[in-house]
């Protein structure tokens, strides 16, 4: 009988769990993770880069952990495995022209996040074991309300954040790169972590994040692989 590594026989299981279960340690390795976290700013500034060339360029902010990561220690966590960075729904537009030239320079679109109301709200590329997250966000009066998601645990959530914002952006210097930021980013990220001077390395968003307002049963979907014009 002819064998592939693609059948379902118990060696074909075997196989593909050792290779998983090398892949993992091999990623856990300090010289591994070294050069993961220095392709890691490496492609924030190639997505900075990108993102100029596009109608996109001033109309996306940095936020969540590379933020607090500037300003309380003025570099990337240690731990952090993401960047965020978050538009307006009003410019969706000009997101969605900027997906193809992203996608040119090598980040793969991996998920896009469907909330109950089918609308996508969240776009996640991947490039180098790295994630870099775009959120859609809507305005309502002096606060930005977005979309978050559990898709992993028993009971699948959709979540609903609300943070201030008074309309001023102020301009950041960071990994020789020039980032647009809300002006007042100390009480962003108060809303969001609480204490965010005092490093949390276990951060849980499900259970952490004190901007979330709402939390009920996620009925949406994942939408896998590149974006279909």
């Amino acid at each position: 009988m002819q064998w592939s590594y693609h059948s379902e026989s118990r060696v074909a299981r075997f196989f593909r769990s050792s290779y998983r279960g090398g892949k993992k340690i091999l990623l856990e390795l300090p010289p591994v993770q070294f050069l993961i976290r220095y392709r890691f700013r490496q492609n924030l500034r190639l997505l900075n880069d990108v993102l100029a060339t596009t109608e996109l360029s001033g109309n996306y902010w940095l936020w969540g952990g590379v933020l607090l990561g500037w300003a309380r220690e003025g570099r990337i966590l240690p731990w952090d495995t993401d960047a965020d960075f978050f538009y307006f729904s009003e410019d969706r537009n000009k997101f969605m022209g900027a997906i193809e030239s992203l996608i040119q320079a090598g980040f793969k679109l991996e998920w896009r996040f469907v909330n109950n109301e089918g609308k996508i709200t969240e776009y996640v590329f991947v490039k180098d074991h790295r994630k870099f997250e775009f959120f859609e966000v809507n305005k309502q009066e002096d606060t930005l309300h977005y979309f978050l998601y559990a898709p992993h645990i028993p009971n699948r959530l959709e979540m609903i954040g609300v943070v201030p914002w008074d309309g001023e952006v102020a301009t950041m210097e960071f990994i020789g790169r020039t980032w647009l930021k809300p002006a007042d980013h100390e009480t962003f990220l108060t809303a969001i972590y609480g204490d965010w001077r005092t490093p949390n390395p276990d951060y849980d968003y499900v259970e952490d994040e004190k901007s979330i307002i709402a939390k009920h049963e996620w009925r949406g979907r994942v939408i896998l692989g590149k974006f279909e014009y």
